[in-house]
């Protein structure tokens, strides 16, 4: 065998051992939700209870939409979180290009389907509902962020220690 074989074969056996499918689903892995960035934003109104949607940049498409389940979690449902200043950590995933709806967090979470992209067109009451919006890196769990997010609020560190989105 020559050195070329032996070398290509040697690639491809180290490529098959590492080739496996994974345990778990990334949603269920701690390590993948660790790495989810966290998103700091500010918005034009209390829109704390309204369900987020995604758009296009235009405004006009639905880009995005939860499921009724995706909105709760085994503590209840996935509303942001309250920080200082008028702030609110993200617990849903949402994005620059977020609209509010008309249904709360929990009347959308009782659905048993989600509506149709046109019925949330027509259900949504703000479509810049976004202030500022901030990813910073994550910490090790939910306490530790939430008090790092109030840190880099309070001491003016958003700028500094985060990426604008918006």
């Amino acid at each position: 065998m020559n050195f070329k074989s032996f070398l290509f074969i040697s690639m491809i056996g180290g490529l098959c051992i590492h080739c496996k499918s994974p345990a778990e689903p990334a949603r269920n892995n701690p390590t993948v939700a660790m790495s989810q960035p966290l998103i700091i934003y500010k918005t034009t109104e209390n829109f704390n209870q309204n369900t987020p949607i995604s758009l296009s940049q235009d405004g006009t498409v639905v880009q995005g939409y939860p499921s009724p389940s995706d909105l709760k979690n085994s503590d209840g449902l996935r509303l942001p979180i309250e920080l200082k200043n008028g702030y609110l950590l993200d617990k849903r995933g949402i994005g620059p290009d977020v609209a509010f709806i008309r249904l709360t967090y929990s009347e959308y979470s009782q659905l048993k389907q989600a509506p149709e992209p046109d019925q949330l067109l027509k259900m949504i009451i703000e479509k810049q509902p976004i202030k500022e919006m901030w990813r910073c890196n994550r910490k090790a769990n939910d306490e530790l962020n939430i008090k790092y997010a109030n840190e880099l609020i309070e001491t003016r560190q958003l700028d500094k220690m985060c990426e604008r989105l918006k």
